[in-house]
């Protein structure tokens, strides 16, 4: 998203900044209007992914002995007020609609995920023995 985003604001930024001999101002508000739309489009498509790959991730961490419900839980429910939000403001960001963006919320519980794991390696080790041995 950042990359489409850096993209149209480095297509845009000359037009803006030196129009070309003729352009109405009204014409380049479309064009960028239009590139806008585009860009909250991809956004929705990237945001509706994330949220079916994080509540599919969180719901297969249920059972699982270094997870369960104490990260399957906040990840499921993150993930599902996420995708609501997102369809409920479309095509306006959640954030830029006046409410919270969860996404950075959703973006923790993925560092907690990452921290877990790493703790798991070492009891898993432990188990198993180092490469060392």
């Amino acid at each position: 998203m950042l990359i489409v985003q850096f993209a149209i604001n480095a297509a845009m930024r000359p037009l803006s900044d030196n129009p070309p001999v003729g352009t109405s101002p009204e014409a380049l508000s479309l064009l960028w209007e239009g590139l806008t739309n585009v860009h909250l489009g991809l956004d929705i498509v990237w945001d509706i992914y994330l949220c079916l790959g994080s509540f599919l991730v969180a719901w297969n961490m249920r059972r699982h002995p270094r997870f369960g419900m104490l990260f399957a839980i906040p990840g499921m429910v993150l993930s599902a007020a996420l995708w609501v939000l997102n369809v409920q403001t479309f095509p306006t960001p959640p954030g830029e609609a006046g409410l919270v963006d969860l996404g950075p919320v959703l973006g923790f519980w993925y560092l907690f995920v990452a921290i877990q794991m790493v703790r798991s390696l070492k009891s898993a080790d432990d188990r198993l023995g180092s490469p060392d041995d």
